[in-house]
C-alpha cells in the first residue's frame, strides 16, 4: 500500500513507517503543502496513494465523496491521541494486511 502523509501529519510516525519499509511520501516532499484539502485528496488519488491524516476535515470530505460516488483512493484517519508506537504498528498492519484496492473509497481509523 502506497501512503501519503498530509502537511500536519506527525513526522515521528512518518519516520517510523519509513524505517519499517513502507512506501510513504509527505506533502512537503511533493511540494503540495499549500493545496486545499479537496485538491490534495484529488492529487493523492491520481498518485494512487491513501492519505494519512489527523485532519477531521478529510472525514467530512470522504463522507461527502462517498455519498456522491466520487472516486478517491482512501483515507486513513489517525486520532491525535494515538501513541506513536501504536500508530506505526497499526498503520503497518493495515498496509500489509489489506489489498490497496480494498481502501478505495473508504475511510479507516487508527487506532482500530
Amino acid at each position: 500500500m502506497r501512503l501519503y502523509a498530509d502537511v500536519n501529519f506527525r513526522r515521528a510516525i512518518v519516520r517510523g513507517l519509513r524505517e519499517r519499509g513502507l512506501d510513504i511520501i509527505t506533502a512537503q516532499d511533493d511540494h503540495t503543502d499549500r493545496l486545499s484539502d479537496t485538491a490534495l485528496l484529488t492529487h493523492i488519488t491520481q498518485l494512487e496513494r491513501a492519505i494519512l491524516t489527523h485532519d477531521k476535515d478529510f472525514l467530512l470530505i470522504g463522507q461527502l465523496w462517498q455519498e456522491a460516488g466520487i472516486y478517491f483512493y482512501g483515507i486513513i484517519y489517525v486520532a491525535d491521541g494515538c501513541p506513536i508506537g501504536q500508530c506505526i504498528e497499526e498503520i503497518e498492519l493495515l498496509a500489509f494486511a489489506e489489498l490497496p484496492e480494498s481502501l478505495i473509497g473508504h475511510i479507516r481509523f487508527i487506532p482500530m
